[in-house]
């Protein structure tokens, strides 16, 4: 795990309309890994901060629609309101927040 505390955010965050993203902040990292993906990401030994005051984090959480896997269900993604919809989530995610 390299934030654990994220993944109690999956537990208490709900489920993001089509135009929400999510942003955290304020998590510490644990440790260092290797990889992508279920195929190669592995635990690379525990993570030592760098000296001096804590980094400030942020993560950015934007959800994803699973288009598939056949040539025809995937061209969906192309379609306008796909389009529309992940230029939205983007753009409320990147956008500076209030205050």
């Amino acid at each position: 795990l390299i934030s654990p505390e994220l993944f109690v955010s999956r537990a208490i965050a709900e489920p993001m309309a089509t135009h929400e993203a999510l942003l955290m902040r304020g998590f510490e990292r644990f440790s260092n890994y290797s990889g992508y993906g279920h195929a190669t990401f592995a635990f690379a030994g525990p993570h030592v901060a760098a000296a001096g005051p804590p980094a400030e984090t942020e993560l950015l959480a934007i959800d994803a629609i699973a288009f598939g896997r056949d040539a025809q269900t995937r061209l969906g993604q192309y379609s306008r309101g796909a389009i529309e919809r992940e230029l939205n989530k983007a753009f409320v995610g990147f956008a500076p927040p209030d205050g």
